[in-house]
């Protein structure tokens, strides 16, 4: 018989007591960390993006800045996204806009992707 072969009819010692308390074991860490793992639900469907993404407008440039130090020191879970506009001043004043995306570890980790 080949080595192969010798594999596929190898048995555990003891049996299938070995198997069977390797997968007991398996359902006992899964029961422990989906307890564990963090819950989303999805909220109710919303006619538009208020809520979901917050507008700040901003007149100068640290302002803009304070802003997005006060989000990450306070982060919402799991996650957040802010459209920071800073109005410029002078001749050619424009609007600049900002897209701040925020994304918590535990929820992005192995099943999501953002672009």
């Amino acid at each position: 018989a080949t080595k192969l072969e010798a594999l596929r009819n190898w048995k555990p010692p003891l049996g299938d007591l070995a198997v069977k308390t390797v997968r007991r074991a398996q359902s006992i860490v899964a029961f422990g960390l989906c307890g564990s793992w963090p819950r989303v639900q999805e909220l109710p469907k919303r006619e538009t993006v208020e809520g979901v993404v917050r507008v700040i407008y901003c007149e100068a440039w640290q302002e803009l800045v304070s802003h997005v130090r006060a989000a990450r020191s306070n982060p919402q879970m799991p996650f957040q996204i802010f459209l920071l506009q800073l109005r410029e001043e002078g001749n050619d004043a424009r609007t600049r806009s900002f897209v701040f995306f925020v994304c918590t570890h535990a929820f992005s980790d192995g099943f999501s992707c953002f672009p």
